[in-house]
Order: structure tokens, then C-alpha cells, then sequence
């Protein structure tokens, strides 16, 4: 199994909510945060697009300035931003960036069923799950630890050829001593599974897996409702 070292995924999010100010007054203006997808950076400015449930359809931001530096197109972060008044008919909403924060983005991986034995190995604290395009966003608690861990998104091969493949949030790591908890946000890309080197009968039930699979199963251990620990998303 992978190991992965993980941050925490709000490193910015708590100074963008202090008001700013000027000479005057207090100046509290509102700002949006939202986890959002890095499209496009130019010289005239960067898009990203932020999909609202059912994670279909992307609105497209548009700020006129390159932000988001660190970020590579086609990555997830954790986007503060005020919209500008726009043309209502126009297909993208002007907004002014306030706090970038990057989180951890990965691809979720095939994996045996031999693989994934252990998966539920340490339960996490789970706040939110849901799909942004070809992407699973996961919020969680887990407890913080500054060595490597066992983390990922893993789908069960034996399950590809099912109209809903099972996938595994596995988590474990190699010394669980108790700590206070984190929270992070991850962006597992489907890309795996939706784009298969080999989209063979033998992988998925059909030539093209995106019109095959109906939905994603996921499994995760979760300590904050060990009753939900299974959650189908629509793809």
C-alpha cells in the first residue's frame, strides 16, 4: 500500500474570514468557500470550476488575476472568493479571489480484494462525502501524525463489472498512538475507473465505463456514525 503524508487541508481558510477594514469603518464583506477545480491559468487570469450537488454540472469562476500559484490545472483546493456583479447571461461568474488552501489531490486505485483486507484498520471521523465532476471529495477528522500513512481511495476490481463498483476508503497507520485530530480534505480522481488503460470486457461492463456504471459504492470505517458506513454516489 502507498504511503501518504498529509497536511492540514485549511492552512489559509481562518484569514480569510477576518473583516477587513479601511479609514472609515469595518468592511465585512461576504466571501464564498467552496472546494473548487483549477481549469485554466493565463495572463488575463485563472478559471476554476466549482460543482454544486449533484456534481454534474460546474459553474465557472473566473478571477482576473493568476491565482492559485502552486496549484496545477486539473487539482482541487479550497477556494475563498466574493462574486462580482456580472450579466446574469453570461456562462461565467467574475469573482475575486480571498484565500487559497491547497489539499491533498490523488487518484483513486484498482486494487484486489486481497489488497484491500485491513481497510477499516483505523476508523475515520467522516464530516462529508461527495462527487465534483470526475472527482470524490472526502472531509474528515483523523488523527494528526507527522509520519507517513496508509491513505486512499481503493476500488475493488472484482467489482467492475457490477453497475456500482465498491470502493474502499482505506486508512491506517503504522504506530496508532492517540493524538488530537485534524481535519483534512482530499480530491480522489475517478480517472481510474472512468478512464481505464484497457476498457476491456474483462474491466468493465461495457466499452465505455462512464456510460456502464450507474453509481460509486463507498465503504469507509466511520467513528463518527459507525452506522453509516456506506454511502452510494451517483456518477
Amino acid at each position: 500500500m502507498k504511503t501518504t503524508r498529509l497536511t492540514s487541508a485549511i492552512l489559509l481558510a481562518a484569514a480569510a474570514i477576518l473583516p477587513s477594514c479601511d479609514s472609515d469603518q469595518d468592511v465585512h464583506d461576504p466571501v464564498v468557500y467552496n472546494i473548487v477545480e483549477l481549469t485554466e491559468r493565463d495572463a488575463s487570469g485563472t478559471t476554476f470550476h466549482y460543482y454544486p450537488a449533484p456534481g454534474n454540472t460546474p459553474t465557472v469562476l473566473r478571477a482576473a488575476t493568476r491565482s492559485a500559484t502552486e496549484t496545477n490545472p486539473g487539482e482541487c483546493l479550497f477556494l475563498g472568493y466574493s462574486e462580482n456583479a456580472t450579466d446574469k447571461a453570461s456562462a461565467e461568474t467574475p469573482i475575486t479571489v480571498r484565500s487559497v488552501a491547497r489539499i491533498l489531490n490523488t487518484e483513486a486505485r484498482l486494487a484486489t480484494p486481497d489488497e484491500i483486507a485491513g481497510w477499516d484498520a483505523e476508523p475515520i471521523n467522516l464530516l462529508a462525502l461527495w462527487r465534483a465532476g470526475e472527482k470524490i471529495i472526502l472531509r474528515c477528522l483523523m488523527t494528526a501524525d507527522d509520519t507517513p500513512r496508509h491513505f486512499g481511495l481503493l476500488i475493488d476490481s472484482s467489482t467492475l463489472g457490477e453497475p456500482v463498483p465498491t470502493a474502499y476508503i482505506y486508512h491506517r497507520r503504522e504506530d496508532p498512538r492517540p493524538n488530537y485530530s485534524s481535519q483534512y480534505y482530499t480530491a480522489f480522481s475517478l480517472a481510474p475507473l472512468l478512464h481505464p488503460a484497457d476498457p476491456s470486457a474483462e474491466t468493465a461492463p461495457a466499452a465505455d465505463p462512464r456510460a456502464a456504471y450507474t453509481a460509486l459504492r463507498v465503504r469507509v470505517a466511520n467513528s463518527a456514525n459507525p452506522a453509516l458506513d456506506e454511502i452510494t454516489i451517483p456518477l
